[in-house]
Formats: C-alpha cells, structure tokens, sequence
C-alpha cells in the first residue's frame, strides 16, 4: 500500500470503551505487506476480556498482528491507545504483534507518537505489552536470517502501566521504548 502521502484518522471505542474487539489497526492482520508514505492517526479505547473466548486483544496502528515479512517505510503514527480488562493485550505504536520474526520486519523514515495507556486490571491472569513500535515479538522458534530492523525511526510520547494487579501470579505489564517483549524457544 502506498498512501501516496494522505492521512487516515480513526477511532475505535471513541465515546466509550468497545468491549473485547480482537484485531485493531488499519489492517487487523498482515503478511508480507509494504506499507509506505501515509500519515495514521488513531485512538483506541478497548476493553481486553475472555467473555467471547478469543485469544488475545491486538493494537497496532498500521497492523493489529503481522506474521511474514513487513515492511513499514515512511510511515507516520500518532496513536493513542487505552487498553484494559482483565486479558491480554498486546500494544504497539505500528504492530500490535509479530508472530514470526524469521522472515524480515523492517521499519524505515518512519516517525511514531505513541500515548499508551495500561487501564488498571485487579486480576491475576492479565499480561499487556505496551511498545513503542512492537507490543510483543512472539517465540521464535529458528534462529532469523534476517530479524527486525530499525533505520531512521523516532519514537516520541508517553507509555504508562498502572496496573494495579496483584504481585503473584501471572498478572504483569511490559513497558518497552521500542518493542516491549520478545519471546524465543531457541536453544543456546
């Protein structure tokens, strides 16, 4: 996709809070994908709960969960994001989540305001990663041949965790400048 310089604005939940909405960005799943020269403005406002049995809540600006190759080339984002409840979230100012790590993620010219919020979860089983670019690489599984690149991207705004959970048990928030988890099961 070339937005041949335009501006997208959205808004999800933008008077009061969707509840349990899975995929959320201007594509809600990506692979293989080029996105370039276009300016996103988003809000977010979504409740991450196991009421209707899905796996996760997504929040990317560009893509909600990327899994392939990406590639993200002059892109600017400034999102706002809000998520809470008692489920996991997984937040980034352009990916919410990249499945597979193997195939080259790149981010290039790019620029991202990201005003992500954690909205206190009291509950034990809550995880949520709030990133700048990335909320959460997941498990690789095979060494990259090529991985995640950075060239030329500033990361501007504020990420705030108030969760309140408890301090056992599973319940937790990541916090990463850039990306704020990377998962692997690859052995030394």
């Amino acid at each position: 996709l070339n937005g041949n310089s335009h501006t997208i604005t959205m808004s999800v939940g933008k008077d009061a809070k969707i509840v349990f909405h899975t995929h959320n960005g201007l594509f809600a799943k990506t692979s293989g994908a080029k996105i370039s020269n276009l300016t996103i403005v988003s809000k977010f406002n979504i409740v991450g709960d196991n009421v209707s049995g899905g796996d996760a809540c997504y929040i990317g600006s560009v893509s909600a969960y990327n899994s392939g190759a990406l590639t993200i080339d002059s892109v600017t984002a400034d999102v706002t994001a809000s998520p809470s409840g008692a489920y996991t979230n997984f937040v980034g100012g352009l990916v919410g989540y990249v499945a597979d790590a193997t195939s080259e993620v790149s981010f290039t010219n790019s620029a991202v305001t990201a005003n992500l919020t954690y909205n206190n979860s009291t509950t034990k089983v809550d995880c949520t990663c709030l990133g700048g670019v990335i909320g959460m690489v997941g498990a690789v599984t095979s060494k990259p041949t090529t991985g995640i690149k950075f060239n030329n991207v500033t990361v501007d705004g504020n990420i705030t965790d108030k969760h309140t959970g408890p301090k056992s048990g599973s319940a937790n928030a990541r916090v990463g400048g850039l990306i704020a988890e990377i998962g692997s099961d690859i052995s030394s």
